[in-house]
């Protein structure tokens, strides 16, 4: 149970969020959360060879095989765990959907779901706790990166008033 809930709770929590954003708040909070959770799994993709981690269940004779056979999925999983893609959608999520609604039931929902998902990726010798760590990390800053971007934004060119002297 568990490991289906892991597995694919950072696909549920990416659908509860365009939800609530499409229904419960503006469509500019939509716009931000795709756009920088696309750029998150760009990003994820792109990193995990830099790192050049394998999956703990890869033995190094055979992680090294397949990266000099130029080979990056293995029975259909990518040979790099580094960082983990799991938590950093989890976390994004997470962070994201507390930033734009701050209503703590849904918070709850978000951070039980993401920490199942991060346990599962660990039980399951999908990553080490430092990848998943890592990934979790990556999505809260892209997290962040979404909701300053989509609050500057909403802000426009807010600027102070000239003084005009008065000193009443």
């Amino acid at each position: 149970m568990y490991s289906f809930l892991g597995q694919y709770a950072p696909l549920l929590l990416c659908f509860i969020n365009a939800y609530l954003l499409l229904f419960h708040k503006t469509q500019h909070y939509l716009f931000y959360f795709l756009l920088f959770l696309l750029l998150s799994l760009l990003f994820n993709y792109g990193i995990k060879p830099v790192f050049g981690e394998p999956r703990p269940f890869l033995s190094k004779e055979k992680f090294h095989a397949l990266v000099r056979q130029g080979i990056r999925f293995h029975n259909g999983i990518d040979i790099y765990g580094m960082p983990s893609r799991h938590a950093q959608v989890a976390i994004f999520n997470t962070v994201f959907n507390g930033l734009v609604f701050q209503n703590p039931h849904w918070g709850v929902v978000f951070i039980i779901l993401s920490l199942i998902t991060m346990w599962e990726r660990v039980a399951d010798e999908y990553h080490t706790l430092f990848q998943v760590v890592v990934g979790g990390g990556f999505g809260l800053g892209f997290a962040f990166m979404a909701y300053y971007f989509s609050r500057k934004k909403l802000q426009g060119g807010i600027q102070e008033k000239p003084d005009d002297r008065y000193f009443g």
